[in-house]
Formats: structure tokens, sequence, C-alpha cells
């Protein structure tokens, strides 16, 4: 009569996905989105602007380089890597 409590629904974990392509030497970091999508931190030298630590999601396109501290810029690029629903785009 209660043999519906008993049963389950069996759960599976998903397979992680595979990064949109390979890091390069210049990715310090990247952040997965909720989508799957990568957020890539990078470190680039700029004449006049000196270091900076930009980052791109590569599932919405998104990206900001005004960071001169690598700890602001890695904050905001998980940020935006929890909140990004985008799935990654096809190369």
């Amino acid at each position: 009569m209660l043999a519906f409590l008993s049963r389950r629904k069996e759960t599976t974990v998903p397979d992680p996905i595979a990064p949109q392509k390979p890091a390069t030497p210049e990715v310090l970091m990247r952040f997965l989105t909720q989508g799957g999508a990568t957020v890539e931190l990078t470190k680039a030298v700029r004449a006049g602007r000196g270091t900076t630590y930009p980052f791109e999601c590569l599932g919405c396109g998104y990206d900001f380089d005004n960071y001169s501290s690598i700890v602001d810029a890695r904050e905001f690029a998980n940020e935006h890597a929890e909140k990004c629903r985008a799935m990654p785009r096809h190369a």
C-alpha cells in the first residue's frame, strides 16, 4: 500500500564539460559558468596602462579589461561565472 514511499528516482551526476578550447599560456585562471561555458582570466601588458587582468566569457562573449588588480579581476570573473547561464559557443 505504501510502496511508493520506498521508491526513489535514481540520480546521476553529469559528466564534466570539457573546455571549449585548450588554455593558452596567457590564461591564468578559468571559471565554469552555470551553463557549462568557461570564463578565462588572462594577464596583459598594455602601453600607457601597464598590467591589466582582462577576462572573457566564452559563452555569452562578455569581456572586461579594466582591472589592474588580479584579486579584483578574479572576484568579478568568478561572480560572472556564478550568474552566467550561457552554454559554450561552438568554434
